[in-house]
């Protein structure tokens, strides 16, 4: 994962950040969802003022080293123990959220089996059933963004032609059996 910094002043967690990690950096909402809530901050400044307006508003935040990928990603929707599908998002334009619903694109992927075995266990490691694992390609190695337990999949779908819902719903089924 990217270096990860939480806390409850905003002061005091810019200071933290600046000190311990390299602008830019990535402020990220607990309830951030398709990219929004998701703020890179290149300077202290600005992630100043940043932290400071969403703890106005009551928002839980952390801040993460920022991996530069080029807007690239790869999402893995994890059913169970097994990766139902896989999609390499790229974001459009300057954006650097590859998130589909920011107009990045998305195309069927054919994870590795390192990638595989990173999205399981990070699955296993939060207690999650269904779970959408994003990978971040860095310059020096491939780090876990996200592990979204409540993932959009619409992109996946068109992207893989995989039936996403029907898996849920099966593994779901399983369960109860």
């Amino acid at each position: 994962m990217p270096v990860t910094l939480a806390g409850a002043d905003p002061e005091v967690l810019a200071r933290a950040a600046a000190r311990r990690l390299r602008f830019p950096v990535v402020v990220k909402q607990r309830r951030s969802r398709m990219g929004v809530g998701v703020v890179r901050c290149v300077g202290r400044d600005h992630l100043e003022a940043v932290l400071d307006s969403l703890w106005r508003v009551g928002d839980e935040v952390v801040v993460q080293e920022y991996v530069p990928t080029g807007g690239a990603s790869l999402r893995l929707l994890v059913v169970g123990s097994e990766v139902v599908a896989a999609a390499r998002f790229q974001a459009r334009g300057e954006e650097w959220r590859s998130n589909a619903a920011r107009g990045g694109t998305a195309e069927a992927a054919d994870p590795d089996d390192r990638a595989v075995e990173i999205a399981i266990a990070a699955t296993k490691a939060t207690g999650l059933g269904i779970c959408g694992v994003d990978l971040l390609p860095g310059r020096d190695r491939v780090v876990v963004g996200e592990v979204n337990p409540t993932p959009g999949f619409i992109g996946l779908e068109k992207a893989t032609g995989v039936d996403v819902a029907s898996a849920v719903i099966g593994h779901m089924l399983s369960l109860v059996g």
